[in-house]
């Protein structure tokens, strides 16, 4: 397989209006179904296909002022305390992600 057909591909995952999907024919978006996009599409060269400054906001929108954790719109909110890591492991996952999609994008988080 050629790098455009995984381009390809990861394009035909994205979403109208920003991020990614987990599966396309679900219409599942979630926050680190679009940072593993965004990732590979740096890894291969193809960064250049997606808007950066739409996908950076769609990240930044789920960023936590509190805790600076990256919260996915579509799970549950932080768990007892933040520093719960049996309840919030997901959060921690997905802050890591996020915040490597960020670094490809070339934008910092803003807390």
């Amino acid at each position: 397989m050629n790098k455009q057909k995984f381009i390809d591909y990861i394009i035909s995952l994205k979403a109208e209006d920003f991020g990614f999907y987990l599966q396309s024919r679900y219409k599942q978006r979630t926050l680190m179904s679009s940072a593993f996009s965004i990732i590979t599409l740096e890894l291969i060269g193809g960064l250049n296909a997606i808007d950066k400054n739409k996908e950076s906001s769609h990240i930044l929108f789920s960023q936590d002022p509190n805790t600076g954790m990256f919260i996915d719109p579509a799970s549950q909110e932080l768990q007892k305390h933040y520093s719960d890591l049996e309840s919030n492991y997901i959060h921690y996952q997905t802050t890591a992600f996020s915040l490597s999609s960020l670094d490809a994008l070339g934008t910092q988080p803003e807390y």
